[in-house]
């Protein structure tokens, strides 16, 4: 039986598996379906004689990056409208996304799939029908879409048809699709945040806060500095919840910054223990922070590296070089330590990476470089 207080971080007890992959098949198969009718909706309006837009395979990627676009210029739009700063915006692979003083572009061969707002929170006390209102702008947006294209078909040339059609079947599949009560990892779909937003006030003042809290770090706040208050909300958020184990994640790097050990453990415990439908990027993450824990407050390096081995097999990771350093520290290995806090920071100043916790980060990462200095000078 497990003695410790962490046993999961421990490695005496596994972390919850993961939602099993059949489920992702499931749900890759419904939405495969969803789109998979748009043939025979076609073909069946032939057969009785009405006539329905065509769909031209080979526009299907561009036709579909332009209504994720118009979808998620939606939220943005309703933003703006509602008074929310823009932190940053995915449409496909495409990234526009802020970090403290900075904006990153890039393309992320990895999530080529998919679209992201992300809206920045000042207001503790914001109202939920502001939040609601950018919520619901996708939607909006990717129906105005479908209803513009359609319009366009009736109106012109046979030559132009099958883009406007292809553009029409995809702006209503992403209205299909957003508006559906799904959730994939630590993410709703729309139609899920509004049913949130709208039936459950607890639930979604607490989401509030912990995207108040991320709109902080965001902007380049250190957790040390994280306002209290919506701290104390944020990280007493139910483990129920899908965002549980980031609140908890969260709380974790509070408390590092802080120099409360036994509470980074903790928080980091709780989030592993949490993590079975946290999906696989964020499970990564964990797995990470819980291999640089087990080397700084446990001194375990072993253990650290198990962790380190865990998080690689789930996806080749950007960077381990932070995690490499504390592992090397702790082993007494002053200059490879040294080598891997360089490569660490070369890969945040490329990526240009400016948050709160790189902040916090980086003066991590200068302390650790000032105990390898002393030490090798020491042995020089």
């Amino acid at each position: 039986m497990p003695n410790s207080a962490t046993p999961i971080l421990d490695l005496e007890k596994e972390p919850p598996a993961p939602r099993r992959r059949w489920l992702r098949f499931i749900a890759a198969l419904l939405l495969g379906g969803i789109l998979g009718l748009v043939p025979v909706v076609i073909e069946l309006g032939n057969f009785t004689g009405r006539h329905w837009p065509g769909f031209n395979g080979l526009l299907f990627f561009p036709a579909l990056y332009a209504a994720i676009a118009a979808h998620e210029l939606g939220h943005l739009i309703a933003g703006a409208l509602v008074g929310l700063d823009v932190g940053g915006i995915v449409i496909g692979g495409l990234t526009l996304w802020r970090s403290g003083e900075r904006w990153n572009f890039r393309f992320n061969w990895r999530c080529w799939l998919g679209g992201m707002y992300l809206p920045l929170i000042r207001a503790k006390n914001i109202p939920i029908g502001r939040l609601a209102w950018m919520v619901a702008g996708g939607p909006l947006a990717s129906l105005v879409s479908a209803a513009a294209f359609l319009l366009i078909w009736l109106r012109v040339k046979e030559a132009y048809a099958s883009a406007a059609g292809s553009l029409f079947w995809l702006s209503l599949f992403i209205l299909v699709v957003s508006v559906l009560p799904l959730r994939a990892g630590l993410n709703r779909s729309d139609g899920a945040r509004l049913w949130m937003l709208l039936r459950r006030p607890k639930s979604a003042r607490q989401w509030m806060m912990l995207l108040a809290l991320e709109s902080d770090n965001t902007r380049g706040v250190r957790p040390r500095d994280w306002d209290a208050q919506l701290c104390e909300s944020t990280f007493s958020i139910r483990s129920g919840m899908p965002e549980y184990p980031l609140s908890q994640l969260l709380a974790a790097y509070r408390a590092w910054d802080q120099g409360d050990g036994p509470s980074v453990l903790q928080h980091l415990e709780n989030a592993l223990a949490n993590s079975k439908k946290s999906g696989l990027i964020f499970r990564q993450s964990l797995f990470l922070e819980a291999a640089s824990a087990s080397a700084f407050f446990l001194e375990r390096p072993q253990q650290a590296r198990a962790w380190l081995e865990r998080a690689r097999k789930l996806r080749r990771p950007e960077s381990v070089a932070a995690t490499e350093a504390a592992i090397a520290l702790r082993e007494k290995r002053f200059a490879d330590a040294l080598a891997h806090l360089e490569k660490a920071n070369a890969f945040v100043e490329r990526r240009k990476i400016d948050s709160g916790l790189v902040r916090f980060a980086k003066e991590k990462w200068a302390e650790q470089e000032e105990i390898c200095r002393a030490a090798l000078n020491k042995a020089a």
